[in-house]
């Protein structure tokens, strides 16, 4: 890791879907069901090998005031004790699996990870936390909850590119919303996160999981929908087109 880089720290359990059956708090406009195969760990450890086997991450970072707290779990801020460089950290579930997956063939849109350790009951993932930044949907509403033109076309461009190289490494990331993208707020640059109710990509799907304003219309009226571009576009078309209000209809990005 370069010393001038800012990165977030997360922990997960290694027993994935285990754990997301008994700590699995969803927000309540977000359903979560999709089930990450067991061979997650040999999949993580294939891609990524454990640069620390058999340390532990407190003789590395020290622990901070909490950051956040989402649906799954917690972010916390830290400092890596080698250089003084802040860092956080939380417990996820099965959405770095995912990221493991996405990052297998490394993709500069999405939060790449890092350095991880592995401990008897969890992992403990290093990722990028790039600056200055804030998710698409606080960037809008400080412009008054709308991008102009030229903003809306640069994350449109980008996001396909993200959306594409996801499918070509078999994931579908089925929660595309302005909440769960970054974007660098000097240049631009999106990267896409929170995989949590992503998949392995298969034909079809007749269950949801994802913001059901979101959802694509076939789901409301088939209560099925397909893996293909048309339900990867209707995501996009709605993400840059609403804000992303929870409890208010939406309003337009540009």
């Amino acid at each position: 890791m370069e010393p001038d880089t800012t990165v977030a720290m997360f922990l997960y359990p290694e027993n994935l879907l285990t754990f997301e059956e008994k700590h699995a708090k969803p927000g309540k406009n977000t359903q979560r069901h999709s089930k990450i195969p067991r061979c997650a760990k040999r999949t993580i450890q294939a891609v990524y090998p454990p640069q620390h086997q058999g340390s532990h991450w407190t003789k590395a970072y020290v622990e901070g005031e909490l950051l956040g707290a989402g649906g799954f779990g917690c972010v916390f801020a830290g400092i890596r004790k080698e250089d003084g460089l802040p860092t956080g950290y939380g417990w996820l579930p099965i959405e770095i699996a995912l990221m493991v997956l996405a990052n297998a063939n490394p993709c500069t849109k999405i939060l790449k990870i890092l350095d991880w350790y592995e401990e008897p009951k969890r992992y403990v993932v290093i990722l990028e936390r790039p600056e200055p930044c804030m998710d698409l949907e606080e960037f809008s509403s400080k412009q008054g909850g709308r991008l102009t033109e030229v903003e809306a076309r640069i994350v449109m461009f980008q996001l396909m590119e993200v959306l594409q190289h996801c499918k070509s490494q078999g994931i579908l990331h089925r929660d595309v919303k302005p909440e769960n993208i970054l974007i660098q707020t000097d240049t631009y640059h999106v990267k896409l996160f929170d995989f949590g109710c992503g998949d392995l990509i298969k034909h079809y799907y007749n269950e949801f999981a994802g913001t059901r304003k979101y959802a694509p219309r076939e789901w409301f009226t088939q209560g099925q929908y397909l893996a293909d571009p048309a339900t990867v576009c209707f995501s996009l078309v709605v993400t840059t087109r609403t804000r992303g209000d929870r409890e208010r209809e939406p309003s337009p990005v540009f």
